[in-house]
């Protein structure tokens, strides 16, 4: 991708994150495989921080482009790349970004969310993202419903996981 070479040395600047979407039409093209390999690697990693907050602004600027069946996969991959490496402040941050211009309605991205609040043990935010998804009529799938069962095994909450295994059941799912 045309982004790895900042990776290898230094932070790029927004002007090179800009200009390598630009000419790859999305920042997963943009980002390219080295990218994932290194935060595969090292998911703590200063410099994918550094990039990933870079690259917010340029996912909201870019965010009426390339919408594939209501699914903005620059946001998306944005907010995925930022639970996997943990920087779930920043996950925090993209998703607020993407409410704010209404991006946000989408399973993949509220369920995204919600394996990061499983990641760090957080069943009340993750419990509260499902009822977000309910209150702005965004359906729940079998993964959403498997990473809430997550959250809750990982928090030790037996009937909650049960209440959940419910729900999925009661959903039709």
């Amino acid at each position: 991708g045309a982004l790895a070479v900042g990776l290898q040395n230094q932070s790029p600047s927004d002007d090179v994150i800009r200009a390598a979407v630009g000419v790859a039409g999305d920042l997963e093209s943009a980002l390219g495989p080295r990218f994932k390999q290194i935060a595969k690697q090292s998911p703590h990693n200063e410099h994918i921080k550094q990039l990933l907050k870079a690259a917010l602004p340029m996912c909201v600027e870019l965010s009426g482009l390339s919408a594939v069946g209501g699914m903005r996969p620059d946001g998306g991959l944005l907010l995925d790349a930022c639970v996997k490496c943990d920087f779930f402040d920043l996950s925090e941050d993209v998703f607020a970004e993407m409410r704010e211009v209404g991006m946000h309605r989408n399973t993949i991205l509220y369920t995204t969310m919600i394996k990061g609040y499983s990641k760090q043990k957080k069943l009340r935010k993750a419990l509260k993202a499902m009822e977000e998804m309910d209150a702005e009529g965004v359906p729940l799938n079998c993964v959403t419903f498997n990473s809430l069962i997550d959250a809750a095994i990982r928090c030790r909450d037996l009937p909650a996981a049960t209440k959940l295994l419910e729900q999925m059941k009661n959903s039709g799912i």
